[in-house]
């Protein structure tokens, strides 16, 4: 049973280490490096560097989201300007939306 024990531990590291190398193919060799270390600390350090790191890309995507918004608000501002759509009333707009 203990050989059936160490196998099994080898193999999930063999695993893990596979899983590791696949999914930083394209990263950089700073990168490498920072995740040889972080995976170094323990569960709860890295859990709380997972959530820093997830948050950084949610503000990113935010701030992208901001934009494109604005983007489009400035777009339809010019295609409203040019006639090159027109506004509806309330009227017309409950009469599309409702289907009547």
């Amino acid at each position: 049973m203990v050989a059936f024990e160490t196998g099994l531990v080898a193999r999930e590291a063999t695993v893990a280490t596979a899983h590791q190398i696949t999914h930083t193919r394209g990263v950089t060799d700073e990168a490498k490096k920072l995740l040889e270390e972080a995976m170094k600390l323990p569960v709860g350090q890295r859990a709380r560097l997972v959530s820093s790191l997830i948050d950084s890309l949610e503000e990113s995507d935010e701030a992208d989201v901001e934009q494109a918004w604005i983007d489009e608000v400035h777009k339809r501002a010019r295609e409203l300007e040019t006639g090159q759509v027109r506004g509806l009333t309330w009227a017309e707009a409950r009469r599309i939306m409702l289907g009547t």
